[in-house]
């Protein structure tokens, strides 16, 4: 189909962001430890995506980088904008990636995200951390990419973003605490 003609984005394209996010442990922004943490955690999400597999439900053509400020709003309709990160890969990535940016955000507005996701393609039960992997896969991906930029580095919010990385979203994952839709009244 039309996908195939699409780069596709999965595990190898995450260990790739890991490793570069070692650069973070040079510039004294994550201990040693802390980055042990974060290869335990690329070691979950792979073995998640592996219990996944690729199969057309789950697997396919995605925005890659769908949050607020690339959304334009016109009276009741969304219109995504900005498709440089279209690429096949997990359905459920594109929704980690939304869910990482509203994070700040009532665990309601989360639940009604993930509610509403479910129309359209399979989400898991909240229990099982399927969700909190992909927050934390889409965390990664960002930083690993902030961190390639001189500039961002020395950014508060950069390190500010880290810090709920390596603080919030991996020890939480490595001991199966949820954390996306927690406190969320259905």
């Amino acid at each position: 189909g039309q996908q195939s003609n699409l780069p596709s984005y999965d595990v190898t394209d995450l260990q790739r962001e890991v490793a570069q996010l070692r650069t973070a442990v040079t510039l004294g922004l994550l201990s040693s430890d802390e980055y042990d943490r974060l290869e335990q955690t690329r070691t979950m999400i792979t073995q998640m995506t592996e219990q996944l597999g690729q199969a057309p439900t789950v697997w396919g053509a995605i925005h890659g980088d769908l949050h607020h400020g690339n959304l334009l709003f016109e009276d009741m309709i969304v219109h995504p904008i900005d498709f440089d990160n279209l690429h096949a890969t997990y359905y459920l990535l594109d929704l980690g990636t939304t869910l990482y940016h509203i994070l700040h955000q009532d665990a309601a507005i989360r639940a009604a995200l993930v509610r509403s996701y479910q129309h359209i393609a399979s989400v898991p039960r909240a229990e099982d951390g399927t969700l909190e992997l992909f927050v934390t896969w889409a965390a990664i991906t960002n930083l690993a990419f902030q961190i390639t930029i001189p500039k961002q580095r020395l950014s508060p919010i950069f390190a500010r973003n880290l810090r709920q990385l390596a603080n919030d979203f991996y020890p939480k994952v490595l001991s199966s605490i949820p954390f996306v839709c927690v406190n969320a009244t259905a």
